[in-house]
């Protein structure tokens, strides 16, 4: 009976504290997170198509967006500027690929294009949704570290985000980011060659890295 008495109380405290959650939830809903007021609803944004397209992105084209390759008009041949050597000879030209490779990317979609070149609530909230997806992306990897270079041996302790300093103090970690008498890493790191053997045949001196289609 005691046992009993015990299990029904227990049971009213979880029903009176899932009540109490779920009055909190309903507040955070009408104010968002923080007390803050929510912003105002775009009606002229596809919510949906832009949290799909942003978090695609960050997978299929780049994780690191550029804000300033939106508003700004779409090429004439956006899919061909986008796979052209060319884009690769100097910022400039790389800079006009990534316009090109973003309305490439939209290119089914009329009214994203559309918003794309000229609607700045629409690179925000874009711009928002990639830097979240590749946010989340760096924490799975992180997270995956020790079994992604499980070959290497490496402890287990070094990969967390605060242990920049253990990683600094590791000769192998450095043997990864650093070539022979190099004292700050560059574009291209040694852990993309094997045996530090660069192969000019490939537009990245190796098959790894992107290749131009």
């Amino acid at each position: 009976q005691e046992k009993q008495q015990e299990l029904l109380n227990r049971n009213k405290r979880l029903r009176l504290r899932i009540s109490d959650l779920e009055s909190e939830l309903k507040l955070a809903k009408r104010t968002g997170t923080k007390g803050r007021p929510r912003k105002a609803v775009d009606s002229l944004l596809s919510h949906d198509k832009i949290v799909l397209y942003g978090k695609k992105y960050a997978i299929v084209v780049e994780p690191f967006i550029d804000s300033s390759i939106f508003m700004k008009p779409a090429p004439q041949d956006a899919t061909r500027a986008s796979r052209s050597d060319a884009r690769f000879s100097n910022f400039s030209e790389y800079k006009a690929g990534s316009i090109a490779e973003l309305y490439t990317y939209l290119s089914n979609e009329a009214e994203m294009k559309e918003q794309a070149s000229g609607y700045a609530p629409f690179r925000d909230a874009f711009v928002h949704e990639v830097r979240s997806e590749t946010s989340t992306a760096l924490h799975t990897i992180r997270s995956c570290a020790p079994v992604i270079f499980s070959d290497l041996n490496l402890p287990g302790e070094l990969w967390p985000l605060n242990a920049a300093t253990q990683r600094k103090e590791s000769i192998l970690v450095q043997s990864l980011l650093l070539f022979p008498e190099q004292e700050a890493p560059g574009i291209f790191l040694p852990i993309f060659y094997p045996g530090l053997v660069k192969d000019n045949n490939f537009l990245f001196m190796n098959e790894y890295l992107p290749k131009v289609r």
